[in-house]
Formats: structure tokens, C-alpha cells, sequence
């Protein structure tokens, strides 16, 4: 008798696992927008256990439950559609606010044979008081200025939801420079120029999801500063992941740089004080209805 109970469990044990194994079903899903390698990863997780999704190409090959299959082809519905076409616009601003300020007295005095001066050559424009008389002149200096300038730089690219996009454009531009070499004869100063590519733009790779588009996105700008014989080059860069809607300007963000310079010599003093603002602005635009 308990040989027969035995048989009886063991039968009943062996009974589900070939019923489930009979239930596996083996079928080739064409894709009519996507290619294989971009949905398997994400249809991978929801298979069942002991099923498989592999393909090539347009092609899906899943193995999984009938149940299971018919839930993996409604998630693949949501997916293998078409494509979204994307406009990426990139503003990017650079602004400099300064105040110039000088003072100074400058002029000749003489007494006999005795002689007290000091002139200075860019003594232009400003307020000037001064006295003139016999004995020579003297003369106060003050000077005052503003500057304000700033630059604007739009970018923009197009691409497809999912696929990374960069576009830069610049120039090149001679950069001086000056190195010492140490010589038996001392030292020598030798001047080169090297030419340097200044770039401005943007990598982004956007994702989408209805009326929100996720982006990873690296700007940057580079603004060439000085004369020829003293250029150099400022570099600003940001990376960053933002979520916005589509068609709706976004800030990302601002650096701000303030700067104070002051010399003071033989009765003069100048200083010079003022702030660098760089801010960056967003938008996707969709090119086509989802």
C-alpha cells in the first residue's frame, strides 16, 4: 500500500511540470518600426520563466506561455511605433557688465631751480580741474565709464526620440605665445603661434514619453577674448539631465562671475569692477504628431 501512495504523489509531482512545458509556444513577431536589438532589452524582463526573446533585424523570436505572449505583444504595441522627429533648440547668452573708474593728479611745478612733476600720456576725457599760474600747472583727473555688451548663440538640431545628436560650430584663431630657453648665452625669449579651434554647441540624446521629453544634454561655449597679440579663449560647459514638456522654453541654468581689478601708482588709482553672466535656455519641439 504505501508503494502505491508513493506513485500516485510522484505522478501527480511530474503531471503540472509537463503540462507547463506543453503550454511553452515558440512564435516570430515582425517589427514594423524598430529594430530588434532596441526592444529586446526592454521586452527581456517580462518574459516568463523558462521562455526566451532573441531576433535579428525586424524580427522578434519569443518562446514563452500563450498568456505570457499575448502580454508581451501588447507591451511591443506601445513600442514599435513610429519614431518621434525632434527639433532641439539651444540658446546660449553670455552678458559683461563693468564700471571703470580713475583719479589722479598729474602736472609741473617749478620753483627757481627746482622742478616737481609727473604727466601722465592717456590722461584723456573725464573731469579735469586744474590750476595754471607762474609757477606751473597742476591737474585733477576723474574718470568714469560703463560697458555692457553681451553675445547670443542659438543652436539647434534635429533627430529622432531615442538617438543621440551633437552639432558644433567655431573657428580657428591664433593664440601667441613666449618660451624661455635657458642658453650658454643666456636666456632667450622665443615667440610662437599656435592655431586653436574655439567650438560652440551641443550633444543632447532625448527620450520621450507622451507630451514629456527627457534629455541628456552636454552645451557648450567658447568665446574668444583680447586682441591678437593677447587672445585667449573662454571655455564654458555644462552637462545635465532635464525633464520638460514639448514646446516650452526651460532654463538651465547660470554662472555668474564677478571680477575687481585695482592698480594704484605714483598719484593715480584706477579700479575696475563688474560681473560675467552666462545662462543657457531649452526647448524641444515636436516635428510631427505622435
Amino acid at each position: 500500500m504505501p508503494l502505491v501512495v508513493s506513485f500516485i504523489f510522484v505522478a501527480l509531482t511530474l503531471v503540472p511540470g509537463y503540462a507547463l512545458a506543453q503550454e511553452m509556444v515558440l512564435e516570430v513577431i515582425p517589427l514594423k518600426h524598430r529594430l530588434s536589438a532596441d526592444v529586446i532589452p526592454l521586452l527581456t524582463p517580462l518574459v516568463a520563466p523558462g521562455g526566451t526573446v532573441t531576433g535579428m533585424s525586424s524580427q522578434l523570436i519569443v518562446r514563452s506561455t500563450q498568456r505570457n505572449l499575448l502580454e508581451i505583444k501588447r507591451v511591443l504595441g506601445a513600442i514599435d511605433r513610429p519614431l518621434r522627429r525632434l527639433k532641439i533648440i539651444v540658446r546660449q547668452q553670455s552678458a559683461q557688465e563693468g564700471v571703470e573708474t580713475r583719479q589722479g593728479l598729474s602736472g609741473r611745478y617749478r620753483r627757481g631751480d627746482f622742478e616737481l612733476g609727473y604727466d601722465n600720456p592717456h590722461e584723456t576725457g573725464g573731469i579735469i580741474l586744474g590750476h595754471r599760474g607762474e609757477r606751473g600747472e597742476m591737474r585733477y583727473r576723474a574718470f568714469g565709464a560703463e560697458d555692457r555688451s553681451s553675445q547670443n548663440h542659438t543652436h539647434f538640431v534635429q533627430t529622432v526620440e531615442g538617438q543621440a545628436a551633437f552639432i558644433y560650430t567655431g573657428r580657428s584663431v591664433p593664440l601667441s605665445g613666449e618660451t624661455v630657453i635657458i642658453g650658454p648665452g643666456g636666456a632667450v625669449i622665443q615667440r610662437s603661434s599656435d592655431y586653436r579651434d574655439t567650438a560652440s554647441g551641443f550633444y543632447v540624446m532625448p527620450l520621450v514619453n507622451g507630451d514629456q521629453v527627457t534629455l541628456h544634454i552636454s552645451p557648450q561655449l567658447e568665446t574668444l577674448r583680447g586682441g591678437p597679440g593677447d587672445a585667449s579663449i573662454d571655455t564654458q560647459v555644462l552637462s545635465t539631465a532635464v525633464s520638460t514638456q514639448l514646446g516650452q522654453w526651460i532654463d538651465l541654468g547660470a554662472v555668474s562671475e564677478q571680477f575687481n581689478d585695482r592698480a594704484s601708482g605714483l598719484l593715480q588709482d584706477a579700479n575696475i569692477e563688474g560681473q560675467n553672466l552666462h545662462r543657457i535656455w531649452l526647448k524641444v519641439e515636436a516635428l510631427d504628431h505622435p
